[in-house]
């Protein structure tokens, strides 16, 4: 049996053959005219590369591109406006110390002038360049529990609250001290 089944495909391949041989030089030729020309360098710069001559970007690649493009930029955005309003912030936050310290420094010019101090509410509005800055200034007797302090003193302490607003900005802000200061008892 095996030798029967070997028989058989070698007249397979046998027949096979024969058919290749007796296709004409003609034909031959003829299929060649056909048959579009074979380009073996484009052949191989395709086998190459998994790209063929449609090169470029896809619609979705330029669109997913331009959507983080879009979000890098708005974070810079943002964190530029944020850096700004925090200089405005500290700029503002500044102007209204040194406000604050020259109403202080007025306060004791006039303590040093006149010794003593009297109770009293007094408010104002700085002009020039801080046109939008007021100022409040608050004087109240200190409040100590006498038997606590271990000398006696010849007067008794006030208490000086001092306020800058800056009426420029939303919201107003305000800065605000505290010191005391001694008030002459009268006699």
């Amino acid at each position: 049996m095996i030798l029967g089944t070997g028989s058989r495909i070698t007249t397979v391949i046998a027949s096979a053959a024969k058919r290749r041989e007796a296709i004409s030089n003609e034909e031959r030729l003829l299929r060649r005219r056909c048959a579009p020309p074979r380009n073996d360098k484009r052949e191989s710069a395709l086998r190459q590369s998994p790209r063929n001559d449609n090169a470029g970007f896809t619609l979705i690649e330029v669109m997913l591109a331009v959507t983080i493009l879009a979000i890098g930029i708005i974070g810079v955005i943002r964190a530029y406006t944020t850096a700004v309003e925090g200089l405005k912030a500290a700029e503002c936050s500044i102007e209204e110390a040194c406000l604050l310290k020259e109403k202080m420094a007025e306060i004791e010019e006039e303590y040093i002038e006149n010794p003593g101090i009297s109770p009293g509410t007094e408010s104002g509005e700085f002009v020039g360049e801080y046109a939008g800055y007021s100022w409040e200034k608050d004087i109240t007797e200190a409040e100590f529990d006498m038997e606590d302090l271990k000398e006696p003193m010849e007067g008794f302490l006030s208490k000086v609250k001092v306020t800058v607003t800056n009426d420029l900005i939303t919201p107003t802000r305000r800065f605000s001290v505290v010191t005391y200061m001694e008030s002459y008892v009268e006699e």
